[in-house]
């Protein structure tokens, strides 16, 4: 950004009504004729500086609410929502999922990225400075490029939705959010399968997968004692608008199938890695 993005220049023009030279005595009449047109110049041609359209955003320093209902409350308050309105905050915690914002008390307003897409977790950090805009619907977030660090998470198996008997050797999963990217390893190691059937699939990614989102397969599924047809391979498949990831066998370009519980055994171990937008 850069500072005329925010001032216009040439904002006073025209010459003055009436020229004062030096050392001349003059009545109080010019004088305040001019003073009157600088002042008729500047509110005609200046924009409003408190949290009006295209200005410099108006620092919010009293934030509260929750990490997914924040709560700004201007020096100056606002008596209503307007298009072009922005502010800048910092916030108070990391959200964890949809969040919107009230500021001045006015209701809650949804924090929405530039298309429109709802914030997922992670889009806000403890501390950090932000910019926000409404678009006359919403506020959009303008600066989210921030990254979560990594965030774990425990995976789970099923298969056809449910997980009856199930048991764990090893949950682990570590993910990372930087804008709308999420990356995200993960290990499973079994110690029985249980008695679900039906179609296997990995549970609890901590963001959801954008349902607009076009990737392939979102990686290779390594696993240990898993039986699959010779001169195949296995791949994570993504679940478009889920926190979970299937398991696809594929055989050759176009043809696959997806894992079941048949083909696991009571101490599979499985692993693998994904990458999304949220």
């Amino acid at each position: 950004m850069k500072l005329s993005d925010y001032f216009r220049l040439g904002i006073i023009v025209g010459a003055l009504p009436n020229q004062i030279m030096d050392g001349q005595i003059i009545d109080a009449v010019p004088v305040m004729q001019n003073l009157q047109f600088l002042a008729d110049q500047v509110n005609s041609n200046a924009q409003p500086l408190a949290g009006a359209v295209g200005t410099v955003p108006v620092f919010v320093p009293t934030v509260g609410g929750t990490p997914n209902a924040i709560t700004l409350t201007p020096v100056n308050p606002i008596s209503s929502y307007a298009a072009g309105q922005t502010f800048t905050f910092i916030a108070l915690a990391a959200n964890t999922g949809a969040t919107t914002i009230n500021t001045s008390g006015l209701g809650a307003r949804n924090l929405r990225y530039a298309d429109g897409t709802a914030m997922s977790g992670g889009e806000l950090q403890a501390g950090a400075p932000y910019i926000i805009e409404d678009n006359g619907a919403a506020y959009v977030l303008m600066n989210s490029a921030q990254a979560t660090g990594l965030v774990p998470w425990t995976p789970t198996l099923s298969f056809g939705g449910a997980s009856v008997g199930i048991t764990y050797g090893l949950q682990t999963g570590i993910s990372c959010k930087i804008g709308r990217i999420v990356f995200q390893a993960f290990a499973i190691l079994l110690t029985n399968k249980g008695v679900s059937v039906g179609a296997m699939a990995v549970n609890g990614l901590p963001y959801i997968i954008n349902a607009g989102w076009q990737g392939n397969n979102a990686g290779p599924l390594v696993a240990s004692q898993l039986t699959f047809p010779a001169n195949s391979y296995n791949v994570f498949g993504y679940n478009l608008g889920t926190t979970t990831l299937s398991g696809v066998n594929v055989v050759s370009a176009g043809a696959f199938t997806n894992l079941n519980d048949t083909n696991f055994a009571n101490n599979t171990l499985i692993a693998g890695q994904a990458f999304y937008a949220v």
